[in-house]
């Protein structure tokens, strides 16, 4: 899954709240930093190694993809329906899912 929201929609709490939560059920929470991670078939295509990523809107811009995405939890809906479409092709990008 990936969750899109902004640092002024508490993006550092939830971040903290998820890894906390992860670490109790056995689960790991990816930021940006380790998007090549999240997105390497091999080791993590049903979320073996991690199985949420969270993102920063303002940081998820251009030629961010995120691939074997299932579900996409956007905190705020943008208010241009231009942005909320880009921010759901990131996860449906033709190829995203082989």
């Amino acid at each position: 899954a990936v969750i899109m929201l902004s640092r002024q929609s508490g993006y550092k709490v939830l971040l903290e709240i998820l890894r906390k939560t992860g670490r109790k059920h056995g689960f790991k929470v990816a930021t940006l930093q380790e998007l090549s991670d999240f997105n390497d078939a091999r080791r993590n295509l049903r979320g073996e190694r991690f199985r949420v990523l969270v993102a920063e809107t303002s940081q998820a811009g251009e030629g961010i993809q995120f691939k074997h995405v299932r579900r996409l939890h956007l905190v705020e809906v943008p208010a241009r329906h231009s942005d909320l479409v880009q921010r759901a092709s990131r996860c449906v990008r033709m190829g995203g899912h082989e």
